[in-house]
Protein backbone atom coordinates (compact mmCIF):
# COMPACT_ATOMS: atom_id res chain seq x y z
CA UNK A 1 0.00 0.00 0.00
CA UNK A 2 2.32 2.63 0.67
CA UNK A 3 2.90 5.23 3.07
CA UNK A 4 -0.25 6.47 4.24
CA UNK A 5 -0.84 10.42 3.47
CA UNK A 6 -4.12 10.67 5.37
CA UNK A 7 -5.23 10.31 8.95
CA UNK A 8 -7.91 7.48 7.72
CA UNK A 9 -5.30 6.11 5.95
CA UNK A 10 -2.81 6.27 8.92
CA UNK A 11 -5.35 4.87 11.02
CA UNK A 12 -6.20 1.59 8.86
CA UNK A 13 -2.19 1.16 8.65
CA UNK A 14 -1.86 1.44 12.35
CA UNK A 15 -4.64 -1.03 12.58
CA UNK A 16 -3.00 -3.32 10.23
CA UNK A 17 0.05 -2.88 11.91
CA UNK A 18 -1.12 -3.78 15.04
CA UNK A 19 -2.86 -6.84 14.00
CA UNK A 20 0.53 -8.26 12.72
CA UNK A 21 0.67 -6.60 9.11
CA UNK A 22 4.80 -6.55 8.75
CA UNK A 23 4.36 -4.23 5.57
CA UNK A 24 1.75 -1.94 7.45
CA UNK A 25 4.32 -1.78 10.14
CA UNK A 26 7.05 -0.43 8.16
CA UNK A 27 4.26 1.87 7.04
CA UNK A 28 3.83 3.00 9.92
CA UNK A 29 7.73 3.43 10.87
CA UNK A 30 8.40 5.16 7.70
CA UNK A 31 5.65 7.78 8.23
CA UNK A 32 5.59 7.99 12.06
CA UNK A 33 9.55 7.33 13.04
CA UNK A 34 10.22 11.27 12.97
CA UNK A 35 8.17 12.77 15.04
CA UNK A 36 8.52 10.31 17.57
CA UNK A 37 12.44 10.87 17.81
CA UNK A 38 11.61 14.85 17.64
CA UNK A 39 9.67 14.16 20.63
CA UNK A 40 11.94 12.14 21.94
CA UNK A 41 15.34 14.19 21.56
CA UNK A 42 13.40 17.73 22.44
CA UNK A 43 13.51 15.82 26.43
CA UNK A 44 16.34 14.25 26.31
CA UNK A 45 18.77 16.12 24.54
CA UNK A 46 20.81 12.92 23.46
CA UNK A 47 20.69 12.06 19.61
CA UNK A 48 21.73 8.47 20.91
CA UNK A 49 19.49 8.42 23.58
CA UNK A 50 16.75 9.71 21.12
CA UNK A 51 17.18 6.85 18.40
CA UNK A 52 17.03 4.08 21.18
CA UNK A 53 14.48 5.63 23.17
CA UNK A 54 12.48 5.32 19.46
CA UNK A 55 13.52 2.57 18.10
CA UNK A 56 12.18 1.02 21.79
CA UNK A 57 8.91 3.07 20.89
CA UNK A 58 8.18 0.93 17.97
CA UNK A 59 9.74 -2.18 19.42
CA UNK A 60 6.92 -1.96 22.02
CA UNK A 61 4.69 -1.12 19.22
CA UNK A 62 5.10 -3.77 17.41
CA UNK A 63 5.42 -6.96 20.31
CA UNK A 64 2.25 -5.58 22.08
CA UNK A 65 -0.43 -7.75 22.57
CA UNK A 66 -3.41 -5.04 22.65
CA UNK A 67 -4.73 -3.88 19.41
CA UNK A 68 -4.82 -0.04 18.28
CA UNK A 69 -8.47 1.44 18.62
CA UNK A 70 -8.51 4.79 17.20
CA UNK A 71 -11.24 6.28 20.27
CA UNK A 72 -10.61 9.92 18.48
CA UNK A 73 -7.08 9.87 18.83
CA UNK A 74 -4.36 10.01 16.02
CA UNK A 75 -1.81 6.33 15.74
CA UNK A 76 0.76 9.78 16.52
CA UNK A 77 -0.78 10.89 19.83
CA UNK A 78 -0.69 7.06 20.23
CA UNK A 79 2.68 6.77 19.97
CA UNK A 80 3.57 10.03 22.00
CA UNK A 81 1.81 8.65 24.84
CA UNK A 82 4.00 5.38 24.85
CA UNK A 83 6.83 7.23 23.91
CA UNK A 84 6.07 9.54 26.92
CA UNK A 85 5.69 6.13 29.20
CA UNK A 86 9.18 5.36 27.94
CA UNK A 87 10.51 8.44 28.75
CA UNK A 88 8.93 7.91 32.25
CA UNK A 89 10.85 4.68 32.89
CA UNK A 90 14.37 6.20 31.20
CA UNK A 91 14.04 8.62 33.50
CA UNK A 92 13.67 6.67 36.48
CA UNK A 93 16.40 4.82 35.70
CA UNK A 94 18.83 7.12 34.60
CA UNK A 95 17.74 10.74 35.70
CA UNK A 96 18.13 10.28 39.30
CA UNK A 97 21.56 8.33 39.28
CA UNK A 98 24.13 11.26 39.42
CA UNK A 99 27.49 10.80 38.65
CA UNK A 100 29.65 10.68 41.61
CA UNK A 101 32.44 13.33 40.89
CA UNK A 102 29.97 16.01 41.20
CA UNK A 103 29.86 17.61 44.54
CA UNK A 104 26.46 17.43 47.33
CA UNK A 105 25.32 20.84 46.32
CA UNK A 106 25.38 20.63 42.48
CA UNK A 107 23.53 17.06 42.59
CA UNK A 108 20.77 18.70 44.52
CA UNK A 109 20.54 21.76 42.50
CA UNK A 110 20.52 19.53 39.62
CA UNK A 111 18.13 16.97 41.09
CA UNK A 112 15.87 20.35 41.90
CA UNK A 113 15.88 21.25 38.47
CA UNK A 114 15.11 17.80 36.89
CA UNK A 115 12.49 17.42 39.44
CA UNK A 116 10.95 21.09 38.55
CA UNK A 117 10.92 20.30 34.72
CA UNK A 118 9.25 16.87 35.03
CA UNK A 119 6.72 18.46 37.56
CA UNK A 120 6.29 20.90 34.36
CA UNK A 121 6.01 18.37 31.60
CA UNK A 122 3.37 16.04 33.86
CA UNK A 123 1.17 19.02 34.42
CA UNK A 124 1.55 20.38 30.67
CA UNK A 125 0.49 16.65 29.99
CA UNK A 126 -2.38 16.81 32.32
CA UNK A 127 -3.44 19.73 30.61
CA UNK A 128 -2.87 18.24 27.27
CA UNK A 129 -5.54 15.26 28.21
CA UNK A 130 -7.78 17.53 28.67
CA UNK A 131 -8.08 19.04 24.90
CA UNK A 132 -10.37 17.02 22.21
CA UNK A 133 -8.34 14.22 20.05
CA UNK A 134 -7.52 16.66 17.32
CA UNK A 135 -6.67 19.55 19.72
CA UNK A 136 -3.95 17.21 21.19
CA UNK A 137 -2.46 16.44 18.09
CA UNK A 138 -2.25 19.70 16.61
CA UNK A 139 -0.76 21.04 19.58
CA UNK A 140 2.00 18.11 20.21
CA UNK A 141 2.93 17.86 16.89
CA UNK A 142 2.97 21.75 16.06
CA UNK A 143 5.07 23.13 19.49
CA UNK A 144 6.34 19.42 20.71
CA UNK A 145 7.72 18.06 17.33
CA UNK A 146 8.21 20.93 15.47
CA UNK A 147 6.03 20.22 12.24
CA UNK A 148 4.13 22.69 9.91
CA UNK A 149 0.76 23.30 9.77
CA UNK A 150 0.70 21.76 6.25
CA UNK A 151 2.32 18.51 7.59
CA UNK A 152 0.22 18.59 10.42
CA UNK A 153 -3.20 19.06 8.06
CA UNK A 154 -1.88 16.30 5.80
CA UNK A 155 -1.61 13.93 9.21
CA UNK A 156 -4.85 14.70 10.21
CA UNK A 157 -6.62 15.01 6.51
CA UNK A 158 -8.21 18.80 7.60
CA UNK A 159 -7.26 22.16 5.68
CA UNK A 160 -4.53 24.44 6.71
CA UNK A 161 -7.13 26.65 7.56
CA UNK A 162 -8.85 23.95 9.91
CA UNK A 163 -5.53 23.24 11.61
CA UNK A 164 -5.20 26.85 12.70
CA UNK A 165 -8.65 26.85 13.88
CA UNK A 166 -7.81 23.85 16.03
CA UNK A 167 -4.62 25.29 17.36
CA UNK A 168 -6.34 28.12 18.35
CA UNK A 169 -9.16 26.50 20.34
CA UNK A 170 -6.72 24.43 22.02
CA UNK A 171 -4.30 27.43 22.73
CA UNK A 172 -7.27 29.09 24.41
CA UNK A 173 -7.99 26.05 26.80
CA UNK A 174 -5.01 24.80 27.53
CA UNK A 175 -4.43 28.78 28.97
CA UNK A 176 -7.76 28.45 30.97
CA UNK A 177 -6.73 25.09 32.10
CA UNK A 178 -3.30 26.05 32.96
CA UNK A 179 -4.71 29.24 35.14
CA UNK A 180 -7.61 27.56 37.38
Amino acid sequence: MGVPTTAEALIERMTAAKAGDKEAFADVYTSLFVPVYRYILRRVGSRSDAEDLSQTVFMRLYTSASPFTAEGKSPLHYLFTMAHNILVDHWKKHGSAPSQSFDAEMIESADNAHSHKLEDELTIAAALEKLTGDEHVVIQEKFFTGLSTKEIAGHLGKSEVAVRQIQCRALKTLREILAG
